[in-house]
């Protein structure tokens, strides 16, 4: 029992320490982002489509249906996306391109960090990236109608305390059922299902309690204390959240498969000092370069009793060049975590070149976010799909500046050399 409690403490420590390693929270932030960006335009969509085809009466069991997950200000702007009839074509066919735009970002967000964790490269097409989209979209649609197919059969019966027992056991199941396609495909590497299995079951549980603790969190929050702002600042943390849950997991596949640090590659030469088999070689090595000592007496003539100095100077010198064998062997031998650290800071440095670092993801994501409250809030028809447009290239936007601005600054300095140079 001591065993598998320690067993367990050191898998969970080291889990913490390969999360931290691998930038969990840069990861989950970017995830987040693609997330956020892509549920606005899908919940006015869904709206949309829900108040044309199946008239108000059906958009009133959407909003229903969402009662529990959202707060009363979150169902204050699903509600004003679906009653206004300013900009509502123009917002249904821009909100389904980046619809589809911002589901594909966030799986394509998701492999990326699945790649990182698992430390291998990115080598899958165009094609072969849609192909896994399209099936962990199936997956996942399909569990979710099972979730709702349930939720319903369980509300018409009205079993009341059985009811809610019911669904929480079968969340975690149906969710665990929805996650597996993601560990088992992201990955850029053989991955079995029951490797698979634990990461899923993770995010799956972690998804169950974090929905109770929001649904527990919406149901006593006032209605007016945060307003707008205070429902798109509760969705995007728990869509951070929810990102963070679900890399976690795949950190927890990569230490419970190899027991290693995610991004060290298998099949590899392995550093460090030599065994001992391999040091005893090397003396022997070293013995081998010597004349057998029965042959060198044979070759010698029988001179009597040997000399007792003269054995000590050979004994001496045979101390003193063993000596010199194992400081060449010591100087020979690489410190395995010296060099682990150095190729550790290395692959980092090299990571990190052209990336944003510190507070560049978290800045980006609140110009996102205010640009979406404006487009909902603020404005309507043409500018609110402007705004859109804006919102959902502002990570593009804001690398154009950053090159721009880099360009400029390039051309003054070498304007400044050349300068410098002719004078």
């Amino acid at each position: 029992m001591k065993t598998r409690l320690r067993s367990a403490l050191e898998t969970a420590k080291r889990v913490g320490v390969v999360a931290k390693e691998q930038e969990l929270t840069f990861l989950a932030a970017a995830v987040a982002y693609y997330a956020f960006v892509s549920l606005i335009p899908a919940a006015v969509l869904v709206l949309v489509i829900a108040s044309t085809f199946g008239g108000e009466q059906f958009a009133r069991v959407v909003l229903e249906s969402t009662s529990q997950l959202l707060t009363a200000s979150g169902q204050e702007v699903l509600t004003t996306a679906l009653t206004a009839s300013d900009g509502r074509s123009g917002a249904t066919v821009v909100g389904g391109a980046f619809l589809l735009w911002g589901t594909l970002k966030v799986f394509r967000a998701l492999d990326t960090a699945f790649g990182d964790v698992y430390g291998t490269e990115q080598q899958d097409t165009l094609l072969d990236q849609l192909v896994d989209s399209l099936i962990v979209v199936v997956s996942i649609g399909a569990s979710m109608t099972l979730m709702f197919a349930l939720a319903g059969a369980f509300a018409a019966f009205d079993l009341g305390i059985v009811t809610e027992a019911v669904g929480v056991l079968a969340l975690p199941v149906i969710l665990t059922a929805a996650f597996l396609p993601i560990f088992y495909r992201f990955p850029d590497t053989a991955v079995t299902v029951r490797e698979a299995l634990p990461g899923a079951a993770l995010a799956a549980v972690g998804w169950t309690v974090m929905q109770a603790v929001f649904q527990l969190y919406a149901s006593v929050a006032s209605t007016s204390a945060y307003g707008i702002v205070g429902g798109v600042i509760l969705l995007v943390t728990w869509l951070y959240l929810a990102g963070a849950v679900v890399i976690l997991g795949a950190v927890v596949n990569v230490v419970l498969a190899e027991n290693r640090e995610p991004g060290a590659e298998s099949g590899g030469a392995t550093v460090g000092p030599p065994p001992e088999d391999a040091t005893v070689g090397d003396y022997r090595q070293f013995q081998e370069g010597r004349e057998p000592a029965s042959e060198y007496m044979a070759e010698r003539e029988p001179r009597g009793a040997p000399d007792v100095a003269e054995l000590a100077a050979e004994v001496e010198e045979l101390r003193s060049e063993l000596d010199g064998f194992e400081e060449d062997v010591d100087r020979r031998t690489v410190d395995r975590p010296q060099l682990e650290a150095d190729l550790r800071a290395y692959v980092r440095s090299r990571m990190r070149r052209g990336k944003a670092r510190g507070w560049g993801p978290y800045l980006v994501l609140l110009y996102g976010v205010a640009l979406s409250i404006a487009a909902f809030h603020y404005l309507s028809g043409w500018a609110a799909v402007a705004a859109m447009l804006v919102a959902f290239t502002s990570t593009l936007g804001i690398y154009v500046l950053f090159v721009l601005f880099g360009g400029v600054l390039g051309a003054a300095r070498t304007a400044g050399s050349l300068s410098e140079r002719f004078r």
